[in-house]
Parts: C-alpha cells; structure tokens; sequence
C-alpha cells in the first residue's frame, strides 16, 4: 500500500478507451467464405465504449470447431519499473453461455492471464457490457516488471472455436508503480527519528 500508482495510459497506449481501432495492430482468422471467421466491431456510442470480437459461420454446414484466432495488441517502449495492467472485459462460450475462462488472455510479454468468463460479469450484450464496466465489473488486472527500457508488446489475445461465442473488452489502463511516496514517509520517519531525544525514547 505504501506504492503509489500513475495511471500512464495515455502516455504509452493509443486510444486506450478504444476510442478507435487508431493504434491497435488486429489480426483476426477467415477459414474461407464457405466456413466463415471471426470480425470484431467497435461501439464508440457506449460510455464507456466497448469492442466485441465475434465469430460469423457461413450455413448450418460451416464445421464448428474450426479454430478463429484473434489478437489486439500494441507494443509501446516502456521504462524500466513496476507496471499493472486492467481492463474490464469477459469471455462468452456457446449458446449455454458458458462460463469459460481459458480461452481468451490478456498479455504484457510473457506474462498473460485468462479474461473472466461471463458467469461473474452479468453482460450479454456490448450495451450491457459497458454498463457493467462502467460500475468496474469483469475487472481483469495483473502486474508486471520491465527489466530494461525497451519496446513490450501489450494486448489480448484468443480464439472462438464455438458457435454463439464472443470476447467483449472495454477501457485499457496502464499504470506505473512509483516509490515516491514510500521514500517521503520513509524520510519523515527518519527525521522525527532524529529528533528524538533519548528521554523521549524511554
């Protein structure tokens, strides 16, 4: 608790808020015409706004179970430090609305984490899911460390391999741990230390 957090979002991510897809490198899979592949599309009418990554089947003959990968990423430089990175977003499996959590990740480097399924979000739609976020729901966080300032790729990351499936995702944050107030407190005591006279001390 004694680490202080600045969110530097807007320093080193674009359009973190998906404001726009501006600065995001997406790749999402078409088997073929015939099987169909996994789209995404953007609300910006949401507060806050929301991006859904969907599959699309081309006919009851389209063979479920053809894997749809899909990743958004961006690979900002970033100083060497303490970083944790949130976003509210949740993963749907299914017409049962399974509440499936290994098939979509957020990532920082190496280091990812399952999003939530959506049996703890409550959100079946982007209007709800941004309804939900707005109030901190289907919250997704992790920490992570950058050794040595350098470019690291930042996104999520996943696939749809299941008819009626879909990855919701809202507002990216990034924050930066910072010791500044560790040392302030850490200097004050020092100081009151100092002051102490020995009788005080008994």
């Amino acid at each position: 608790s004694a680490f202080a957090q600045t969110d530097v979002t807007s320093t080193y991510l674009t359009n973190g808020d998906f404001s726009s897809i501006d600065g995001w490198t997406i790749q999402v899979d078409h088997v073929g015409e015939s099987y169909g592949g996994t789209y995404y599309k953007l609300d910006t009418g949401l507060d806050p706004k929301c991006i859904e990554v969907y599959h699309t089947w081309a006919g009851s003959s389209a063979p479920l179970g053809q894997t749809k990968n899909f990743k958004f990423s961006q690979t900002p430089t970033l100083p060497a430090g303490e970083y944790r990175l949130i976003v509210n977003g949740f993963y749907r499996e299914g017409a049962q609305q399974n509440a499936t959590t290994d098939k979509a990740w957020m990532f920082a480097g190496e280091k990812t984490q399952y999003l939530v399924g959506i049996g703890t979000c409550g959100a079946n739609s982007m209007t709800d899911a941004s309804n939900v976020f707005r109030n901190g729901g289907c919250k997704n966080e992790f920490d992570f460390t950058v050794t040595e300032e350098g470019p690291i790729e930042i996104g999520f990351q996943g696939f749809i391999n299941t008819s009626l499936s879909w990855v919701i995702l809202g507002p990216v944050q990034l924050l930066q741990y910072s010791m500044d107030d560790f040392n302030a407190e850490l200097e004050a005591a020092r100081t009151k230390l100092d002051n102490l006279d020995e009788s005080t001390l008994n």
